[in-house]
């Protein structure tokens, strides 16, 4: 099994298995054909409630710990006596009285082991510090291999950077070809950090597989010149990135057809027609469970300026501002090309309105501080525009300006 090694020297198979959604009574079988097919590492965390099952199933397929790498994440809803709630619901949050230790050495108690390979924070919390602290403790001592973060961007990151100088060995995000975040690859390859890819066929919290990849031309013809699966084909595309990987899958076949991807190689054009398909679309969920790409480029931002909320409390003031301004620079620059089209769109329904109490020059500037306020949001600022002037112009007619 190749591996990659981190900035601490420690050495981390470069293909796993991810754990979460794999049904109770399937992981022990899919833990034990996962190891003869020569899978190494494994991944779970406290909020998967499976760490206790991946232990057992690792004693009943008789595999060593000392033969495998596990990965875990420690996440705060373990502090609270319900999930954890955000923003107006902050006020219901209860503690259940346990400490940051109790709950680190939960997954210890969980997964039988006296140390695990690599403990990360699974998302950047308001308590970042305090976690971050008690992992840090327990990497000192020998008790964790290596510590790391999960779904952390670039802010979060300098965060830690000014608390600690312990660097993160790993960063796992979603990563795949439609959302490549290359400048957060970038960064982390910059600062010594193993970037590690997750949500690369799936939402997580889902197993249906994303549409835009699995019926994909581009994939599909690259798949067909090298006898390969488009799954095979976009985990060689992350391995020849250097970018550690943990597909999820309980199905015999496809845990080897995971595992099959050290036999061949993509050339240049390869990788650079697949690059070509980056969107920056993040995958979501839809409220029937059925995984699907964010279709608005707003709510795509949307979701990063959520992110950046939730860790308001405890980044910099400074740092969170500047956060906001590049997911506003992200909108405007990425998905509206610049300012210019929505000055235009906001000139021409301005144009449209007849009887208006403002001229059209300056309810073109009102509209177009509407839209840039929607932008901030994270919300759609054509539908917005519309909404101010009291128009019905379609978007695609404003976007086409």
């Amino acid at each position: 099994m190749r591996e990659i090694e981190l900035n601490n020297g420690i050495k981390m198979p470069q293909l796993g298995l991810g754990t979460f959604l794999i049904p109770q009574k399937e992981l022990s079988r899919t833990i034990g054909e996962a190891y003869e097919l020569g899978y190494r590492l494994f991944d779970t965390a406290w909020r998967y409630h499976n760490e206790a099952d991946i232990a057992q199933a690792l004693k009943d397929n008789g595999i060593r710990r000392e033969d495998v790498f596990i990965t875990t994440k420690v996440n705060a809803d373990a502090l609270y006596t319900e999930d954890y709630k955000y923003g107006r619901h902050h006020f219901l949050n209860k503690r259940n009285g346990k400490s940051m230790h109790d709950v680190v050495q939960e997954s210890f108690d969980n997964l039988a082991t006296d140390y695990i390979d690599l403990f990360l924070i699974h998302w950047p919390w308001e308590m970042t510090a305090t976690m971050w602290e008690e992992l840090s403790k327990r990497y000192e001592s020998g008790q964790i291999k290596a510590i790391g973060v999960s779904n952390f961007l670039q802010p979060h990151l300098e965060y830690l950077s000014e608390i600690s100088d312990v660097t993160p060995a790993v960063n796992q995000f979603e990563i795949s070809p439609l959302n490549r975040h290359q400048d957060l690859i970038d960064y982390c390859k910059a600062h010594g950090i193993a970037v590690q890819a997750m949500s690369t066929f799936s939402h997580y919290r889902s197993v249906e597989p994303r549409k835009e990849i699995f019926e994909n031309g581009i994939l599909a013809d690259i798949a067909h010149k090298h006898n390969k699966s488009i799954v095979q084909i976009v985990l060689r595309w992350m391995l020849q990135q250097d970018i550690i990987m943990i597909p999820k899958t309980w199905n015999p076949d496809y845990l080897k057809e995971n595992i099959s991807i050290f036999d061949f190689e993509l050339s240049p054009e390869d990788m650079a027609r697949i690059d070509s398909m980056n969107r920056g679309k993040m995958v979501k969920l839809h409220s029937s469970g059925r995984a699907m790409v964010a279709s608005s480029p707003f709510a795509q931002v949307g979701r990063l300026r959520r992110m950046g909320q939730l860790c308001k409390t405890f980044i910099t003031k400074q740092m969170y501002h500047q956060m906001v301004r590049n997911i506003k620079k992200t909108i405007i620059m990425k998905h509206t090309d610049n300012e210019e089209q929505l000055k235009r769109a906001a000139n021409y329904v301005a144009m449209q309105c007849t009887g208006c109490p403002d001229s059209p020059r300056i309810l073109a500037l009102k509209a177009f501080e509407v839209m840039k306020a929607a932008v901030e949001k994270g919300e759609n600022p054509y539908k917005a525009l519309n909404d101010f002037v009291g128009t019905t112009i379609p978007e695609d007619t404003l976007k086409g300006l």
